[in-house]
Order: C-alpha cells, then sequence, then structure tokens
C-alpha cells in the first residue's frame, strides 16, 4: 500500500493537490486511484485511475559510481485518461525519513507537453486480518 505525499512539476513547489493511493500485489498487479481533495468551489472528483501490471528493476546510478537505483515502470491495462497500453516509468530514491522519492517524466495534461516530476510516496504495512463471510 503506497500513499503519495507530495506531487510538483520541476521546478515548482511541492503540494498535494489529491487523496493518491496504490495498491500493489506481490506480483506486480496494482491499482492507482487519484481523487482531487475538494475545496470550497469544487467537490472530490476523480483526477487519474489505472491498474495494470508493475515492473521493477535496478538501474546505474547516473551520479554516484557503482551505485544503483531502483526503476519502475508501469503498463496501464485500464486508464481513465489513456488508451490501454499506455507506459510510464520513474526511478526512485530513499529519502532519509524512510519516504521514497519518485522521479521521472510524463505529460502535463495542463499544458500539452511533457515535463519532468517529482512525487515522493508513503509505504504502509498491509496489516492481516481474520474476517468471516
Amino acid at each position: 500500500i503506497s500513499e503519495r505525499i507530495s506531487f510538483r512539476w520541476i521546478p515548482d513547489p511541492p503540494s498535494e493537490p489529491t487523496s493518491t493511493i496504490v495498491l500493489t500485489s506481490p506480483t506486480g498487479w496494482f491499482v492507482d486511484v487519484r481523487i482531487e481533495k475538494a475545496t470550497p468551489s469544487n467537490p472530490e472528483s476523480l483526477q487519474w485511475a489505472f491498474a495494470g501490471q508493475a515492473f521493477h528493476s535496478t538501474i546505474p546510478h547516473p551520479s554516484i559510481p557503482n551505485q544503483e537505483q531502483s526503476k519502475g515502470s508501469w503498463l496501464h491495462l485500464v486508464d481513465s485518461k489513456h488508451p490501454a497500453g499506455f507506459q510510464d516509468s520513474g526511478v526512485f530514491e530513499d529519502l532519509p525519513d524512510g519516504l521514497a522519492l519518485e522521479k521521472g517524466e510524463m505529460m502535463d495534461d495542463g499544458i500539452g507537453r511533457v515535463r519532468a516530476y517529482e512525487e515522493v510516496w508513503k509505504d504502509w504495512d498491509a496489516i492481516p486480518t481474520a474476517f468471516s463471510v
């Protein structure tokens, strides 16, 4: 379970305009739902939702010799904005506070061009519970 803490288009300051949760299975299947936070003039609404398969690998760090970093790629099989088969990716850096910084590039629908972005993520442990039907 991952919660997005902040988002920013580079060079803008970070903010979090949505409530974003990603559920990922041990085999890499995921669901990512982003709901715009309500304001007095705008009720909550779906900003973006997608689901598919995640792939993770390690790649050489671009600026630290003999260091690797994690790269994630997400194949969207269902997507509220893009056709099936859309794919995005980002590289991750562990932050000292236990959060993860994701960096990448994607389409900024507001201006119609690709821009660099950063997202900060917090992972939550899934706690098994007993339930009966």
